[in-house]
């Protein structure tokens, strides 16, 4: 049995939709854990009108956090509400293609895999549409370099048993949890599958978390990056770098990535002190082992030049940033 977690909170003009494609699952052995987290919107509401009048094969049940505590502690309490041998997260906001669940397990099937990652497609409000379309890398480096993964924990159909051995939970009160919980996912080293069908669509929304710009969430933001970022270089020095798993290199790369990212981010919300410690983080704090850049196609050539920054002087490298990303 598959479980889907949906944490919803204010999504009253989505969800309807949202569950609609989930039970509509060509998969046959389904439920769907929606977790309320004490929105205000009458999302609830349109969740139990939904499920009163379902009549198809997914069994549709509601788990209710005492206060809103977040998307993480919301994910964490659906998961240990799931009933099924796999996981499947999506967002209230968004929908899955009637064949997600089917394809991700065709894929699970031929890897005996324990994370299955599948292809979607990026909607914008303007009707624009961007296909993103995962491929298999050498080991677990597409978490360093390739950029159709997005370091999200939807659309990715997941082991029950390894999660709990692994003992992989959601860091609670922190924004962009997806980023730590994927380095924690990879630095266990899951059987790994890869589906280049399209099986989630992901809406970006003018309200949601990634498109907000406003002082207050640009504050909770650089905290959360400075969090993320420190775990995971906290974790991955407590590790033996051995140079012939890809694993250990890819999370190396994903972190100087994602702390390049995200200084980046900063930079676009006007906040140069804070752009300047994450670039100053990814560039000095983060070890990487240079000749794997060119030893794997996994590491595409963008990365690869960027490399280059960390061979000028520190000055001169944040204004060369500033001028390539603005």
């Amino acid at each position: 049995m598959i479980s889907v977690v949906i944490p919803v909170y204010n999504v009253a003009p989505y969800i309807e939709e949202c569950l609609a494609s989930v039970g509509r699952q060509t998969y046959p052995d389904v439920e769907c854990v929606i977790v309320d987290d004490c929105g205000t919107d009458g999302s609830m509401s349109l969740v139990s009108h939904f499920i009163d009048k379902y009549s198809g094969t997914v069994r549709f049940h509601v788990v209710r956090q005492s206060s809103n505590s977040g998307l993480s502690a919301s994910r964490n309490l659906g998961m240990s509400n799931s009933a099924g041998d796999f996981v499947f997260f999506l967002d209230g906001d968004d929908v899955i293609t009637d064949d997600c669940l089917s394809r991700l397990v065709d894929v699970q099937h031929q890897n005996d895999a324990d994370c299955v990652v599948g292809s979607y497609r990026q909607v914008y409000n303007n009707g624009v549409k961007k296909d993103y379309v995962v491929r298999k890398p050498h080991g677990n480096l597409l978490m360093a370099s390739v950029i159709e993964w997005q370091a999200t924990a939807w659309n990715m159909l997941l082991r029950k048993r390894f999660l709990k051995t692994c003992n992989l939970q959601f860091e609670p009160g922190i924004l962009h949890e997806d980023l730590l919980w994927n380095f924690n996912l990879l630095m266990n080293k899951p059987v790994m599958g890869y589906s280049s069908n399209i099986t989630y669509f992901y809406y970006v929304r003018p309200e949601s978390i990634m498109t907000s710009i406003n002082s207050a969430v640009v504050s909770k933001r650089f905290i959360s990056y400075q969090i993320i970022l420190q775990q995971m270089e906290n974790k991955r020095l407590q590790m033996q770098l051995d140079k012939s798993d890809a694993t250990m290199i890819g999370s190396a790369f994903f972190v100087e990535r994602t702390a390049r990212m995200m200084a980046r981010m900063m930079l676009e919300s006007g906040c140069k002190k804070e752009a300047y410690w994450l670039f100053y983080y990814a560039r000095n704090h983060v070890y990487l082992p240079w000749y794997y850049c060119f030893l794997t196609s996994d590491v595409i050539l963008g990365d690869r030049c960027k490399i280059f920054y960390r061979l000028i002087p520190e000055c001169l490298s944040f204004r060369l940033f500033l001028w390539l990303t603005l």
